[in-house]
């Protein structure tokens, strides 16, 4: 598991460098949302070691995250399917939090990765 984890990290620097050096024109190839489901899974399949810190910034996340998801049962019938999904999906990018969450022993080696994005940044932006 923890080399998935390792490959999971490196393939959201790669999606986050993408972003950085290429702007919004990487915004429709849906990376982001490969990285989101991807990230879902392994929180699934990983969840009994899950710590999650408890404290009021996380229960407000949850807070308007439930919402998020009334609004999406109440607009099932009403309005395409893939359009309530895409619509939301700015609310369910916060579930990003749980999966960093799931990554809490990584997070030296995450800044490594994160910081030769940015060693990069200047020659290449």
């Amino acid at each position: 598991m923890n080399n998935f984890k390792r490959l999971y990290i490196n393939f959201y620097v790669l999606v986050y460098a993408l972003y950085a050096f290429l702007n919004k024109g990487i915004a429709y190839s849906y990376l982001v949302e490969i990285l989101f489901v991807v990230g879902l899974v392994i929180l699934l399949k990983d969840f009994k070691n899950l710590e999650i810190v408890w404290n009021r910034p996380v229960q407000i996340l949850l807070g308007l995250i439930a919402i998020c998801f009334l609004f999406i049962i109440r607009a099932i019938g009403k309005y395409p399917f893939m359009e309530i999904i895409r619509d939301s999906f700015i609310i369910n990018y916060a579930l990003f939090v749980f999966i960093l969450f799931m990554l809490k022993d990584e997070i030296a080696y995450i800044k490594e990765r994160i910081f030769a994005v940015y060693k990069w940044y200047p020659i290449v932006a």
